[in-house]
């Protein structure tokens, strides 16, 4: 059984009515004009860099991986055959995932936020699931990372996929962080999402 105050600010969170009480806002946004993002899919990543090796391994799977074969990515293009689409649909599924009798979901971190004009749903919990989810400004679906603990993806290559067009922006930090668990109060003090690009950072 998750406390009121969990489940209150999941559905202040997706804009339903929890009272008069809001979730608590971390880290607010930024004074002065925000920096644009970019997406990346298969072909841009390419150009933007040309350090990286890209191979095609079906019509639908992309494998990325830093010169040296390690650090690999399947990407895989955007569906949405769940039928959520939109920040507010994502997060209204999961308050019931979270509240639900049977089985809830496990969740260790859970928040939304924002960085450079996109938006974001970041899950871990369960078993070794890590998700996280990339929004327009308007809040339209663009893209979903997927990692799990075993190399699941691009016939066993890599446990990292991505699909859909991968956010970029030079924007430090996250911004209008707010937690949907109880136990991700530390999103946004010490959490702070590492940006997807990251991943080809070279040690």
């Amino acid at each position: 059984m998750k406390s009121r105050t969990a489940i209150a600010m999941v559905l202040a969170a997706c804009g339903s009515p929890a009272g008069s009480s809001q979730p608590r806002l971390l880290r607010p946004a930024p004074s002065g004009p925000l920096l644009d993002g970019r997406l990346l899919g298969p072909a841009q990543l390419a150009l933007a860099r040309p350090d990286l090796l890209i191979e095609k391994i079906s019509d639908t799977q992309t494998l990325v991986c830093l010169e040296d074969s390690t650090n690999c990515v399947c990407m895989v293009p955007l569906t949405c055959a769940d039928g959520h689409c939109t920040v507010a649909e994502d997060v209204a599924r999961f308050e019931k995932e979270l509240v639900r009798e049977t089985h809830p979901v496990s969740c260790s971190r859970a928040e939304t936020g924002r960085w450079c004009q996109f938006q974001y749903f970041n899950f871990e919990g369960d078993l070794f699931r890590w998700e996280r989810r990339w929004y327009d400004e308007a809040g339209a679906f663009v893209e979903q990372s997927n990692a799990t603990d075993y190399d699941a993806y691009c016939g066993g290559a890599t446990n990292t996929q991505w699909m859909g067009k991968i956010p970029d922006c030079a924007m430090p930090e996250t911004y209008a962080i707010r937690p949907l668990c109880s136990d991700a109060e530390h999103a946004g003090k010490d959490g702070l999402l590492t940006p997807p690009m990251t991943m080809f950072v070279k040690p």
